[in-house]
């Protein structure tokens, strides 16, 4: 009986220490939720290829993201690419709104165009870009774009694009 008693105490204690963490945990998303608490993900389905001697948009990595207005914002773009020549990323932002001459961007996020060395094998990147604030009132369109210097052709066979955004003040709710 005696023994009977104690494994009911030490499942009880088990049990009440489970539960009081699992309540902490929830109050800190809670908590984290009002800072970072919106993000979208594309993914290149299947390897793309081009020859931009020009910025151009890298098909399939491009977002559209709801009432991001005033909002700073994260995007990490990853990305394999094939062998060949150096190319350039950068992640750009536009207002969907706003009709603009060849698809130029309203904002390119900080720190601007990153270089990829040119490689007779695959090459591998990943990097983390900055925007103080999103265009567009309702929306706004966040992509990844490419060209080659050269204008040689590029690869992609992997690519993603994630963005997270601040939501705190958001009109739109």
């Amino acid at each position: 009986m005696r023994t009977r008693s104690w494994v009911v105490l030490g499942i009880a204690v088990v049990l009440g220490v489970s539960l009081a963490a699992a309540a902490g945990v929830a109050q800190d998303v809670r908590r984290a939720r009002g800072r970072v608490d919106a993000q979208s993900f594309a993914a290149v389905p299947s390897s793309v290829r081009a020859s931009p001697a020009e910025w151009r948009p890298v098909e399939g990595l491009k977002l559209r993201l709801s009432c991001p207005s005033s909002r700073v914002a994260t995007a990490t773009a990853s990305a394999v690419l094939g062998a060949g020549p150096a190319a350039r990323l950068r992640v750009e932002a536009l207002d969907p709104g706003v009709s603009r001459p060849s698809g130029a961007p309203d904002r390119v996020a900080s720190p601007g165009a990153i270089p990829v060395p040119a490689s007779d094998g695959r090459r591998a990147v990943s990097f983390t870009f900055g925007m103080e604030r999103l265009p567009g009132s309702h929306g706004a369109v966040v992509r990844l774009a490419w060209r080659s210097p050269s204008g040689r052709a590029l690869s992609m066979t992997k690519g993603s694009l994630r963005v997270l955004w601040d939501r705190s003040a958001d009109p739109c709710r």
